[in-house]
């Protein structure tokens, strides 16, 4: 019998493959496209196709507003790409975001520089709350942008 080797023993894999249960999704169609604002209604989660600098910049946008001891603003739990699109958030009501397509599986279909990072509801919102007091206008960015132009 092959064996994929995901988890050190069946019985971890086991426990996550009960953890994760089924998506159950609201309505009768999942829709993966362009944000439209049209359909922002039934907006559950976007994803940023990024590269490492760009990552590292939503990671930090991410944990702006975090205060510690709250649900952690950024995970990168096991799973497959599509599980990182919805399932593997705890709760769509706080703010979080995953670092995915790390799956070894599907990375041959992407640039090797290029990972993505979903992020549910309310922090795609509160992503939109960085304000100009943030690292954003800070050297720190500018510089690494005037790094990678070189």
């Amino acid at each position: 019998m092959e064996e994929e080797g995901l988890k050190a023993s069946h019985y971890l894999m086991n426990r996550w493959l009960d953890f994760y249960q089924p998506y159950k999704p609201k309505h009768p169609h999942i829709l993966l496209g362009p944000l439209r604002p049209e359909q922002s209604d039934y907006l559950e989660s976007v994803t940023f196709f990024v590269d490492p600098d760009q990552l590292s910049l939503l990671i930090l946008a991410a944990n702006y507003h975090y205060a510690p001891g709250e649900i952690l603003p950024v995970i990168a739990p096991f799973g497959s790409g599509c599980m990182q699109l919805l399932p593997s958030f705890k709760t769509t009501k706080i703010p979080q975001a995953i670092i995915g397509a790390t799956d070894i599986a599907m990375r041959q279909y992407l640039p090797a520089n290029i990972l993505a990072f979903t992020v549910n509801r309310p922090m795609y919102e509160q992503l939109g709350k960085v304000d100009k007091k943030s690292f954003l206008t800070k050297r720190f960015w500018k510089t690494l942008k005037k790094a990678r132009k070189k």
